[in-house]
This record gives structure tokens, sequence and C-alpha cells, in this order.
């Protein structure tokens, strides 16, 4: 890709300029300025340049563009930058830019014409009737961005304004990043007044929002530049250390390749590797955040192996895994469990050449393509079906998060400081039955997910299967999973959903639908619901004397005991928190409350109970259980044989049977010792995949004697299931021993 090339030629180009390292950091900014004068960062695009870089358009497209071309520079005559360069390179820049995106022509042409509204005597009437209603309101969307301003206000109004022109039209945001990508490579001309705010800016909102839509090639750059302009010394700091880094692993890293690549030759695998350095702000947040010191973070020499088929991509780790040792606790298969914006590879860890530590990443060149341009990428070539529905709900979830906020911000600062919030969280995935992808914010439950599907949806959802498996409707959903909502037509929202609803879509809706209730309703739902939280600690409403708790009463805001009600039963006041505030005020300790948290059920004594499941010794269906109940813990079921159940003496226990677990999947952990063949753990991943098993969790334990010891956290369906597996794995050549979690090494022999 172009842009990767270029981006190395200015590494080079500020590595060579830097030959001395003053302690004063107005020299590197005085060198950034230099750079930024250059051709190279100024005007890396000539017309001729562009049109090289469009040969995936078609040629009436192409003439297009050369149009929009001529219009623009004829639009910006006269007009020079503060680089001293004619104004028309900075929008050929940025439309060469997008071409190294491979964005659209209408993309492309928005571009080019992104500024003639703002800087030119230029209406979006004139722009319409020459080039199209597209590209004019590209163009307008861009124009709702000024450029950065002291007023808060303002500047938080033109971050508004900009968002909600991307929900009508996702290709402003894209151009607003190509513009934002330029100015960054050229703001060292700037004034120091006006470069730190703009780097500041940077990194808050347009770097987070190149990430959430997948386009790295973009974020990871406009970090680097904001990082060298806000943090001049120690970026230069950090590069010099950097390339004293590789060049003394120079030697470690031509070795890792060769070895590998000829594995690659002797299995005959079409793969190729390559060195994959990371960016400088990345180890800068390394070594702020870590906190890690420099070779701490520096730690993992990085590659990158590209492949022509998923099938290839499991074939060069078993490749891998031959030539050097794995370390498994790097593992991770985002092939099978893609990321929020669509990314996929594999990841592993291996202890290569003189036990450097050594990451190696592996994907289709489709990945790396995707990757790189998010949801710029629009050739069908690049793109199969199930990545450009992907894509479509990717953009479609950002819509949706900025219309939610939209609709309940208090004004633009309020909108922009919700804004930066959510492009900081951490994302999911999961699907509808028919396929459709659904993204939500990490820790999203099923409600969440109904809603982003629909308002309705919501309102009517009754109940939910994930995975073909029962769920209730607060069941935490992780990235890959299926749901499945169930709905009744006179079904209505429950308060108790805000206690597990995370998403501002699905918050803001059930507010709404449940303020809509009358007086009455919710003072008897409001009752109900106090009441069923105290149950849990065994107490009931007229147990409780209302009169002594006034001063309860005004720590919740609420004069008496219906408002109390009607503020549970309109979700205005959690059930149970009013619960823990009320005990609390007859009792000197803080009393605990079971918590349904979204586990399958045992059965007590021909009832039904909410239970979590020991960590410790990882019961499934058909083991031996007992029950503990502890303040702390809630209640917690253990195997009956668990070493920590019987020393726990404070818990009291209860005698339990397993009730209907309709085949679902419950985790338990093996420990697993391994022979020294260098391909053990990938058989041993292979062995658990045939044995009908997922393969959660997998950690490297310390080398005992000569063999490996590794803990694998697996599913399985019940204990017939896992002797089964266990049995598989004890008569694989490359196991020695195999443990379950809770059992001693004494009974097993």
């Amino acid at each position: 890709m172009r842009m990767t090339r270029t981006h190395r030629k200015l590494r080079k180009q500020n590595h060579r300029m830097v030959q001395k390292r003053p302690q004063d950091s107005s020299f590197f900014v005085g060198l950034l300025a230099e750079q930024a004068r250059s051709d190279a960062q100024a005007a890396p695009f000539e017309l001729s340049d562009l049109i090289s870089q469009l040969r995936y358009l078609t040629p009436q497209q192409i003439k297009e563009v050369r149009a929009a071309c001529k219009f623009a520079e004829q639009a910006h005559e006269g007009q020079t930058r503060k680089t001293g360069h004619s104004y028309i390179t900075h929008p050929l820049a940025v439309a060469g830019i997008l071409a190294e995106l491979e964005a659209d022509h209408d993309t492309i042409m928005a571009g080019v014409l992104h500024d003639v509204i703002e800087d030119c005597d230029v209406s979006k009437e004139s722009l319409e009737t020459r080039f199209g209603s597209t590209v004019a309101n590209i163009v307008d969307g861009v124009t709702k961005l000024a450029e950065f301003t002291t007023s808060q206000e303002f500047h938080a109004t033109n971050i508004q304004n900009i968002a909600l022109a991307t929900v009508k039209d996702p290709r402003v945001i894209v151009v607003k990043l190509a513009d934002r990508l330029h100015n960054m490579r050229t703001l060292a001309v700037m004034d120091k007044s006006k470069r730190l705010p703009i780097a500041t800016e940077t990194l808050e909102i347009y770097a987070p929002i190149a990430h959430r839509l997948g386009i790295y090639i973009v974020k990871n750059e406009l970090e680097d530049l904001a990082f060298a302009t806000k943090h001049s010394f120690r970026h230069d700091h950090i590069s010099h250390a950097v390339q004293r880094f590789e060049s003394a692993n120079e030697t470690i890293v031509r070795l890792v390749q060769s070895r590998i690549q000829a594995r690659f030759n002797e299995i005959g695998l079409d793969a190729s590797i390559g060195y994959h350095p990371q960016h400088l702000y990345e180890i800068y947040r390394k070594m702020k955040f870590g906190p890690m010191t420099f070779d701490d973070a520096m730690a993992f020499l990085n590659f990158k192996v590209l492949t022509d088929s998923i099938e290839d991509c499991y074939r060069a780790l078993g490749a891998i895994h031959h030539v050097f040792k794995p370390n498994t606790r790097g593992f991770h298969d985002y092939i099978a469990a893609r990321k929020h914006n669509g990314y996929q590879s594999l990841h592993t860890q291996v202890i290569g050449p003189r036990g450097k530590l050594t990451k190696i990443q592996i994907r289709t060149h489709q990945m790396e393509a995707f990757a790189n341009r998010g949801i710029t990428t629009i050739q069908s070539d690049v793109l199969d079906s199930s990545t450009q529905g992907l894509n479509e709900a990717l953009m479609k979830s950002f819509a949706d998060t900025i219309e939610d906020i939209q609709d309940h911000a208090d004004n633009a600062i309020d909108f922009l400081a919700k804004f930066k919030h959510d492009l900081v969280r951490d994302r999911i995935l999961a699907y509808t039955p028919e396929g459709d992808v659904i993204h939500l914010a990490n820790g999203a439950t099923v409600i969440d997910f109904a809603y982003a599907i629909s308002t309705v949806l919501g309102s009517q959802c009754v109940g939910s299967h994930v995975d073909n498996q029962p769920a209730p409707l607060s069941t935490v959903l992780e990235t890959g999973q299926t749901v499945d909502i169930q709905t009744r037509p006179n079904a209505s929202p429950s308060p108790a959903w805000l206690d597990y609803a995370v998403t501002p879509r699905a918050r803001n809706a059930i507010k709404r639908q449940l303020d809509r209730r009358n007086h009455s309703l919710a003072v008897k739902t409001g009752s109900r619901l106090l009441e069923d939280a105290l149950a849990q600690a065994g107490v009931s409403l007229k147990d409780l004397d209302f009169r002594s708790h006034r001063k309860v009463y005004k720590d919740l805001n609420v004069k008496h005991r219906d408002e109390l009600y009607v503020a549970i039963g309109r979700g205005q006041l959690q059930s149970r928190f009013v619960a823990m505030k009320l005990l609390s005020a007859v009792t000197s300790e803080t009393p605990s409350l079971f918590l349904d948290d979204g586990h399958s059920t045992v059965e007590i004594v021909n009832q039904r109970l909410n239970a979590s499941y020991a960590f410790c010794c990882g019961p499934v269906p058909g083991d031996r259980i007992v029950g503990h109940s502890t303040r702390q813990k809630g209640f917690v079921v253990h195997r009956s044989s668990c070493a920590t159940a019987k020393s726990d003496k404070t818990a009291e226990q209860v005698a339990l049977a397993w009730g209907t677990t309709n085949d679902e999947e419950f985790s338990t952990r093996l420990q697993i010792w391994l022979t020294g063949d260098k391909d053990s753990v990938y058989k041993l991943a292979s062995a658990l995949r045939l044995a009908d098993t997922t393969l959660t969790h997998l950690e490297t334990l310390p080398e005992q004697g000569v063999m490996q010891s590794v803990r694998a956290e697996i599913k399985v369906r019940n204990s017939d299931h896992l002797r089964r597996v266990i049995s598989n794995l004890r008569r694989s050549h490359f196991v020695g021993r195999v443990l379950r979690a809770g059992d001693r090494l004494a009974d097993m022999e």
C-alpha cells in the first residue's frame, strides 16, 4: 500500500535529519516544522500521482475525478498554505490518502473539493449541479467542522455537527479523517497555541474514530504524529531507542524470518513473513500507563505472516510451532471470533532464537487489507459477503450511537463528553439467527441486544436463547455469540432491566417506556420488586417499620413510601439498592443479596435457585455437587469432592442435585503435562477440537522436568463428555498426565 511506503520514507527522513540529541524540545519542534515544509509531507501528490492510484476505478469515474481536481484548482487559485505551497496541494493530498484507502470515486471527489465551500466562493448548490448531490452533501458535511477554536462550546458544536452528518453518510467522517491526517503531517508550521489543542483533539477524537471503524493505518499514523507534536523530545528519544533496539536484534530478526520461511517452503505453504514494528505512540502508552520500562515495552519482536486462505493460516500456525516453542498464554484466535471492528488474525507467541520472546500475527491478504482500511474497503475481491455485512453493521452501530447520544445530550458540550467516552469503550459483536451483525459495548447483555435491533423488539422481549441455549435477559454477551429473542405482543419493560442494561440506547428506551406507566401500576410494580429484593435476605416488607426510615427516604430523595414504590416501579431507583439501604438502617452490617448472574439453574428440594459455579473445581452436570452459601459470594456450587469446599468451615452447605440443563456447555479446567514435542500445543488444540469440546483459554505453567505443563479451560456438556475428553487425551502420545481442577495428583495415580 502506497501510504505505508510514504510513511516509511518519512520516518527514514526524520532519522537522517536528527543527528544530535540536545535537551531543548524546541530543537525538535524546529525539525518537525522543517519536515512539514518538505514536498514529501506538504505536497506528496500531483494530479498524475493521484490518477495512477485510481486503477481500481472505471475510466468514467477517473474522468469525473479529473474534473473535480480541475474545479478545485481553479477555486483555490492564488491561495497558499502556511508551508508555502500552493493550496491545491492539500486537497490533492487528501484525495491521495483516500485513493490509498481505495475509497469510492464520490468520496475521492469530495476529498478534492472538501474546502471549496468553506474557503472559496462556492455554494453547495453549485457543487450539486456540477458533481451531484452525493458529493455536495459529503463536502457540506465536512465543512460543518471548522478549524479548532478556543471556544469550548463552538468547538463541541462543530464536533457534534460532523458526527450528525456522518449519520447521514459515513463517507463524511472518512474524508475528515484523511483531511486531519494530512493536516497533522504539516501541523508543525502552526503556532504552539494551535498545534497542541489540535494534537490533543486528534488523540481524543479522530484516532479513536479511526480505530472504531477499523482504519488502523490512519489511526496509527494520527497517534504517532500527535505524539510527536505534544511530546517532541519523548518522541525523538523513543524513536532513537527503537532504532538501537532494531539494530541490536537485526540478526535475530533475520534468523526468525529465514527459519520460518524455510519451514513454509518445506511443507509447500505459500506464505510470507515480515518484521512488524510497533508504532511509537503504542510504546509510549505502555511506558506511561503500563507502567513499563522501555525494555519491558520492547520485550517482544513482532512479525506478520500473510497467506492466501484461512486454512493456510492454521497451517502456518502449526509450522511456526514446529520451528519455535510456543508460549500458549499469547494465543488468540481472532479468525474464529473476530474483533468488534471486523479485525481477523491469529495471534501467537513463541520463544525465538536466544530465548527472545516473539509475537506473530497470521492472516490472509484479504484480512490484511481490511485491517488497514476498515470500512473504507469497497472492492469485491477484497470483501466477502460476510465481511461486507459486518462493515454495514459496524457503521450502523456507530450511527445509532451518535443518534442516541444526540437524543439525550443536554447541549453540545454534553454531547462531546459522552461521544468521547463512547469512543474509548471496548466493544463486542453478536449475531441474530439470520446472521446479521449487532455491535454492542463490552459488558452488554441480552436486553441491550434486543433494543439494538429495535425498540419494539426490546419492549416486547420476554426471553432469549444464546447459542441455542436458554438464557436470561441479564446474560452478559461475548463476541461471536448468536442471540435469538423471544417476544410477546402484550409484554412491557421491567424496571429490573435497568439493573443490567448498559447501552445508552437500551437504558434511554426503557426509561422512556417506564415513564409512561400510570401511577398505580408503578406503585404496585415497585412494591413487588422491593418485596422480592428483601426476600433474598429473608425479610418481608411487613417486617419493616417504614416510619423509622425517614433518613433513608431523605437519602433517596423521596417523601413517603408510595413515592419510593413509584421510583422503583419506574426504574428511577434499583430495588436491590433500596433494599440494601433499608436493611442497613436496622443492622450494623451491610446485607448481601443474591444476584441473578445469568448462569443456568440447579435444583434444590424441588425449587430452583440462581447460582454461580466454583472456579476452583469446575462442576459439570453429572458431578456430585454441594451448595455453599456465604455473605461474600452468595450461593456457589462446588463438586462434593472439592478440597476448597471441604476446607471452608464458615459456609453453610446445602446438598444439591442437577436439574435439566438442555445440553448447555459448562466450563471446567484441566492441567495437562505435555512431552517435549515442539508441536504438542498445536496437537493438544487439535485433539480437543476432535473431542467436540471448546477450548476457551490455555495457560503455560512452569516447566517440570522434561514435560511442559499447561492449564486448559474447556467447555463440556456433562461429566460423561468430560471423561471421554480426558480418556482421549491420556491415550495421546504427546500427553504425559491429565489432572482435573479440584482433584489431587494422588487421586489420579
